[in-house]
């Protein structure tokens, strides 16, 4: 591999400039949703809540 010489602060600078574009073009209703996001639960999630539910109430069941 050959090194170009190009100084390796261009990429980051780059990367940079794109997420202060980024962070200008959110709107807040999207940054409300972003700081709540880890309160969703997912389809999966909600399915292995509902099979531990299930295997908790049978083995309560079963103790009676």
């Amino acid at each position: 591999m050959v090194h170009s010489g190009a100084p390796s602060f261009c990429l980051a600078a780059g990367v940079l400039g794109h997420a202060v574009r980024q962070i200008s073009i959110d709107s807040p209703k999207r940054a409300a949703f972003r700081r709540n996001a880890y309160l969703l639960m997912t389809k999966t999630a909600m399915d292995i809540g509902k099979i531990g539910l299930i295997v908790i109430n049978l083995l309560y069941i079963a103790n009676d």
